[in-house]
């Protein structure tokens, strides 16, 4: 039995965040993570890996707009290139995870964690012994009941891709297929179709219409084709490719089929039943001050039902410390606020929101 102050679950932003702002503090914490690849989903996969092709992307798309205004010639992109650069930057995560973490004094613990009561928490055959508890354990890419969803790439699948093929297919109009498809359509060589099925009458639904339908406009542009109310009965591998059959008989060949519908709170092997914990789908249930329905048991970032932003779950684990610190003496209760939250779609051109 190891005993500590504070046990965090995850080594994503929200999780490092709320480790380091404690261990300040004086408490004993440690934090346990089950990827052999710690440092999170943004870090990795998500927020700073996409920058690279994103930067790139964009220098493309802006010397297309300014031919014959002072540019001459077009530049030409090498995915490769810039895969190799991203791979470069989050190789090193992992290892700066963990030494980042120890040198300050928190213990890192590698290995899935699974309650066993509400201040008992299982790590293979350690037992970790806690007065709170913080799930940062993020997420993971959305399984989709579709037939021969077992041929789609996720979108960690995708920025790990060596070369990227001609023809396209992503699967949902969030965005990740947004920013993937744009990416694909400055980025390929001779991009000869890019589609994005999206299920609703209209895609990236917590955005303005009038905004999304410029950006559907521009997107055309590019060469993207948008679907709308597009239902998928089947996804079936041929020796060329991929065949997407739709439920209006309609059949759409492809080389890949890119799962971009979205991500799922990540806390399926938490067991957290065992402690009393009340979760959905959406993920676990917090009130304003980040706490679960057990008082000493805080969720935040992707994990949570809340935003899933990089940001915001940097602004949750401060929220939940904050409110830890509280609960032994010091300070008063925090709050946390989504009205003036932010979040930025990073096609070209660029869709934001509050």
């Amino acid at each position: 039995m190891h005993t500590f102050d504070v046990v965090v679950i995850g080594t994503g932003t929200g999780g490092q965040t709320a480790a380091m702002e404690l261990a300040a503090e004086g408490f004993r914490v440690a934090v346990v993570e089950q990827s052999e690849t710690p440092g999170g989903v943004c870090a990795l996969h998500g927020c700073q890996a996409k920058k690279y092709f994103y930067e790139v992307a964009e220098l493309a798309a802006k010397a297309a707009h300014l031919e014959g205004l002072g540019i001459t010639a077009q530049p030409r992109v090498n995915w490769a290139q810039i895969s190799a650069a991203k791979n470069k930057f989050t190789a090193k995560v992992p290892e700066n995870t963990v030494a980042g973490l120890t040198g300050h004094n928190i213990t890192y613990i590698p290995g899935t964690a699974s309650f066993d009561t509400r201040n008992l928490l299982r790590v293979g055959d350690e037992k970790l012994e806690a007065e709170f508890f913080i799930i940062a354990s993020g997420s993971e890419p959305m399984q989709l009941p579709i037939a021969g969803s077992e041929h789609l790439l996720t979108s960690n699948d995708f920025l790990a891709l060596e070369e990227l093929p001609s023809r396209l297919v992503f699967v949902g109009g969030g965005f990740i297929s947004f920013e993937f498809a744009h990416f694909a359509a400055r980025l390929v060589d001779d991009p000869k179709e890019i589609v994005i099925l999206e299920a609703m009458q209209r895609p990236l639904g917590p955005f303005d219409g009038d905004m999304v339908m410029q950006l559907m406009a521009s997107s055309a542009d590019d060469g993207i084709n948008i679907r709308c109310e597009a239902h998928i009965s089947e996804i079936e591998k041929t020796a060329v490719g991929y065949i997407i059959r739709l439920d209006n008989g309609e059949i759409i060949s492809c080389d890949l089929v890119i799962n971009g519908a979205g991500r799922a709170p990540a806390i399926e092997s938490l067991q957290l039943e065992n402690a009393g914990v009340d979760f959905s789908r959406r993920g676990i249930a917090v009130d304003t001050g980040m706490r679960s329905s057990v008082e000493t048991i805080f969720a935040v970032g992707d994990c949570a039902d809340t935003l899933m932003l990089a940001r915001v779950a940097d602004q949750e684990a401060l929220t939940a410390v904050h409110n830890i610190l509280s609960a032994k003496g010091e300070g008063e209760q925090d709050v946390i606020s989504y009205d003036e939250a932010p979040a930025v779609l990073f096609t070209y051109p660029q869709l934001a929101m509050v």
